[in-house]
């Protein structure tokens, strides 16, 4: 595990694994969408048999690494319990009613691949951040920490996205981040005496 210290050197850790796996699924898709014919329905839907499951293999395999690195930090710093009993489809983006096959299905069938090296970075950027948020929720107990502080790495852009200022405290129960997709936000818990001391 890497020098790992506070949530947010996790948070750059997760946009290093998450980074490294965007550039796996454009080559990919540069490597089996090269020459194609997006009109050519059938020759879309034979390179996507072969294209689509390989790139899944591939957002499953980063989601998995930002599970397992979630779990080593928390227990690291709050001694939580790392025992992965998570289910990784509960904790992805699903605010569309869309599974990840059919976001995939559509960039490809629907959208004929058109955008689509924007729209796998922009998948694999959101749904780090989902699992990464994700599995603090379902580890981190409320009774021990009542609050929680946003943050973001990303402040050039914050102001655009419309998200809470970055030191914004709110208590367990509000909303976490990310609070949409391509959202830079990422949280920290706080117990009762660190929230007393920040507010004081």
């Amino acid at each position: 595990m890497q020098d790992i210290e506070t949530i947010k050197d996790l948070s750059n850790a997760v946009h290093e694994i998450r980074d490294d796996y965007a550039v796996k699924l454009v080559k990919l898709h540069n490597k089996y969408w090269k020459n194609i014919d997006p009109e050519d329905k059938e020759q879309v839907i034979k390179v996507c048999r072969i294209l689509l499951p390989k790139l899944i293999e591939e957002i499953l395999e980063c989601l998995e690494k930002i599970v397992a690195l979630v779990l080593d930090v928390l227990h690291k710093l709050y001694k939580i319990d790392n025992e992965n009993v998570l289910n990784l489809e509960e904790l992805m983006y699903s605010e569309d009613g869309k599974t990840l096959v059919e976001r995939l299905i559509s960039y490809y069938l629907e959208h004929k691949g058109q955008n689509a090296i924007y729209n796998l970075t922009r998948l694999i950027d959101t749904e780090s951040e989902y699992v990464f948020s994700g599995v603090m929720q379902d580890k981190i107990p409320l009774d021990e920490y009542p609050y929680f502080i946003v943050d973001n790495l990303d402040y050039e852009d914050h102001d655009e996205c419309g998200c809470p200022d970055p030191g914004t405290i709110f208590p367990a129960s509000a909303e976490h981040p990310p609070y949409h997709p391509e959202c830079e936000c990422f949280w920290e818990p706080l117990t009762q005496e660190e929230f007393e001391k920040i507010t004081s």
